[in-house]
């Protein structure tokens, strides 16, 4: 029971954060990749599996953004 009742709460916490950063944040202007604005998951798939660096990849998004 307690198991659930902890899960749930994650669950919620997480998606009311996804929720907040993509809509009301302050800095949720900004163009960029969403998967990037809501969550650790894109710079953790870019250390971790992807193509190379990212930091390389925060000055490809510069680059295709512009820099604010």
């Amino acid at each position: 029971m307690l198991a659930c009742f902890l899960f749930g709460s994650a669950v919620a916490y997480n998606l009311v954060m996804i929720i907040y950063r993509l809509h009301f944040h302050s800095l949720s202007r900004f163009p960029g990749p969403r998967l990037a604005a809501a969550t650790g998951l894109y710079e953790i798939y870019f250390s971790a599996w992807g193509p190379g660096l990212f930091e390389n990849e925060i000055d490809q998004m510069h680059q295709r953004y512009g820099q604010y």
